[in-house]
Parts: C-alpha cells; structure tokens; sequence
C-alpha cells in the first residue's frame, strides 16, 4: 500500500490515502481511541495498529509499505508498521518520536508526519532512519515503493502535478476527484487500481484538518461503505 497526498488548504491541510491491499484484508473499522493525551481517529486493523491516524491535536501519521525501493520481505518482523505508527502517539513532537523510536526489526516503512505548522518524512530501509523536513505550504505525493516501480512513481506524480497547474486553488472536490480517477492509463497502476483482484484499491481516505476541527472520511471501496467522523476540542461525532 499505498498512493497518499498531501495538500495545503485555507486553514489548515488534507492528507488522503488510497489503500492497495489483498481484497480479504479491506475491512477495517473506523474507530476513536484515547492514545497518549490524544484523542486519535484511524481505520483499525486486528493488532490495534492502522496505516492512517488523525488526532484532536491537527497531527496526521501515515504508513506507506517500503522506502526507497522495493525490499524483499523477509520475517518475522518484530512489530508490524501499523504499530509503530500508533507509538508517535506517546510523543510530544514527531522530531522526539524520530529520534527515540527503535526500529530494528521492523521491516521497511516510510511514514508522513503531519501538523499545523510542521511536515516531516522518515523513511526506515532496516539498516537507518533517513528524515526529511518538508514544507506545509507545498503540495506532495508518496506511491508504495512496494507497489510502483520508480519509474511509475515518476509518472504517477506526472499527472498529479498537472491536474495541480490546471486546478488551481485546489478544493476538497478536486482532491476527491483526484484519489478517484488520477490515471496513466493503466488499470494495475492508476490511483484506484487493480491487479487481478490479488491487489486493488480497496479503500480511499480523506483526513481534513480545519481550523477548529479534524474530519476523517473512509470509504471502504469493497463494501461501498462510507463513514465520516470529527473531533473537535477533545469532542468527537459521528455520522
């Protein structure tokens, strides 16, 4: 997994992700728990770890499966991804969780680190962690080094920058639109893709930070279920 952005808004920002993953594996509640001094919205999977989590403090963590380049999967793995995202949550600031998590053992990652005022990008290759501080105010992508050759990460980002210089400033609609049909004309490589049902896009979500508020919405491509959920000064809501 996966095809994630990042975006800035008035007010605040929208980090999506679009969810490549074996069919069997798509269904993951959407939950609100208490981690650390947080109250944290994500899509739970069964070892209570996810690869998206949002927090009544504006900070966004996502998981993409590899680094650099694709890796050969070799376990068992100490604790998986999702797991160690959960852990930010018992930091104050990501520059302490980056410094003070262990990650020996756990397999290749690249996780985006999300705020109001800061943006960060760690990625783990099993030997050391490469950090990279980037700017709020400039829009990005990430695609699954697992999934997507560099060459098709180079043409996928192609086509994000362009719909980007034709849609400018970029509304909530057109990140939709974007998570829903960014293509190179290639069903086993476009942003909802398909790999003879083996992989595919198995969900898509949108993470809001506003001003006041964080609003996560899941939709689950395999059921056609579609939840949204808030927080709001320590206040959630659901609909």
């Amino acid at each position: 997994m996966c095809t994630v952005t990042y975006i800035p808004l008035e007010g605040g920002f929208c980090l999506s992700s679009n969810r490549d993953e074996s069919p069997v594996r798509a269904d993951n509640p959407l939950v609100i728990e208490k981690l650390g001094n947080r109250q944290v919205i994500f899509p739970r999977d069964t070892k209570g770890g996810s690869w998206l989590f949002a927090s009544d403090r504006k900070e966004v963590v996502c998981v993409l499966n590899g680094a650099h380049l694709k890796h050969r999967h070799q376990p068992p793995y100490r604790e998986s991804r999702g797991i160690i995202a959960r852990k930010y949550f018992n930091y104050d600031h990501p520059r302490d969780f980056i410094k003070s998590i262990e990650l020996k053992g756990i397999e290749p990652f690249t996780m985006i680190l999300a705020g109001t005022e800061w943006l960060y990008m760690l990625r783990w290759n099993e030997r050391e962690k490469h950090i990279e501080i980037l700017k709020p105010e400039k829009s990005y992508i990430w695609s699954s080094s697992t999934l997507y050759t560099p060459e098709m990460t180079e043409l996928r980002a192609k086509w994000f920058q362009q719909y980007r210089k034709n849609h400018r400033p970029l509304s909530m609609d057109d990140i939709k639109f974007i998570h829903r049909n960014g293509s190179v004309g290639d069903p086993k490589q476009d942003y909802v893709m398909n790999r003879q049902n083996i992989v595919c896009t198995v969900s898509i979500s949108h993470v809001h930070v506003l001003e006041d508020a964080v609003q996560f919405e899941f939709e689950n491509l395999m059921n056609k279920e579609n939840i949204s959920q808030s927080i709001q000064a320590g206040i959630t809501s659901t609909r």
